[in-house]
């Protein structure tokens, strides 16, 4: 098979961990491993691992911690693309296999299948967007507040005065909505979840939503931005509306609710 590596290294020690994660790959699997033109220049210094394009590739791979996965899942999402993540940062609770399992990569891949992660769509600005974890709308400065009318279906209206809301799907409500104290959903679940962030007035819970509806969003007095898994979009100016998407993810990782209940209190 073909593998395209999406990296991540910020610093020069995770530089360092993908460059070695990398070599051990090539040396220990079977299947054939590329990088794109650029990674390759940056971590290596030469075009010699550009071997094939994303496009062309089987399964993308991403090191690093989740952040990585959600990076890497832009890529795989657009291509359709299956997704698998390489641990080396401090969390991995989307990634499948740790830096430890690539000398074994091989074996582990025939043991893990796949699983269609559903995925969050935001229509913006006339453009779209899709979310593995969440969308978040929130206040665009430390000490002010998001002030969000909210409609389902175009038919109720919720007022949110706060930091803001988190629009999660089941695979991100362990995330910045478990923090929050939202709900954690079953992977397998046909709905999402909205959850006020440090609110004021009004709404204060969370709200499971159906996948069948779509939420509108709207500034009401004060100012918001925008962020799609951890990535700030911009300034929100007029309407959002957010839904679930046709579109899956497939993504090699843990499944079961034991692993993720477990995973959630290291």
């Amino acid at each position: 098979m073909k593998l395209f590596i999406s990296p991540n290294d910020r610093n020069e020690e995770q530089t360092e961990l993908v460059k070695s994660a990398i070599q051990k790959l090539e040396s220990s699997s079977k299947h054939d491993f590329s990088l794109s033109r650029e990674e390759a220049l940056r971590l290596f210094g030469s075009e010699e691992r550009v071997l094939f394009n994303a496009e062309d590739s089987d399964i993308i791979v991403s090191f690093g911690g989740d952040g990585s996965v959600l990076r890497a899942a832009a890529l795989a999402i657009q291509l359709d693309k299956p997704l698998i993540g390489i641990n080396g940062g401090r969390l991995g609770y989307l990634c499948a296999l740790s830096v430890s399992d690539i000398e074994d990569f091989d074996e582990k891949l025939e043991q893990y299948s796949s699983s269609e992660r559903m995925l969050l769509e935001l229509k913006y600005n006339g453009e779209t967007y899709y979310a593995l974890n969440d969308i978040i709308v929130g206040k665009r400065k430390f000490g002010g507040t998001a002030d969000l009318i909210l409609s389902v279906d175009e038919e109720e209206n919720l007022e949110i005065r706060g930091d803001g809301i988190i629009f999660s799907t089941p695979t991100g409500s362990t995330a910045y909505n478990f923090s929050a104290k939202g709900p954690v959903l079953d992977l397998e679940s046909s709905c999402y979840v909205l959850t006020p962030i440090c609110p004021h007035v009004s709404l204060s819970n969370s709200i499971v939503v159906s996948e069948k509806r779509s939420v509108t969003v709207r500034e009401r007095y004060d100012l918001a931005n925008l962020y799609v898994d951890g990535r700030e979009i911009g300034e929100m100016q007029g309407t959002a509306e957010i839904f679930c998407s046709n579109r899956k993810l497939r993504l090699y990782s843990y499944t079961g609710m034991k692993n993720r209940i477990k995973s959630l209190s290291i």
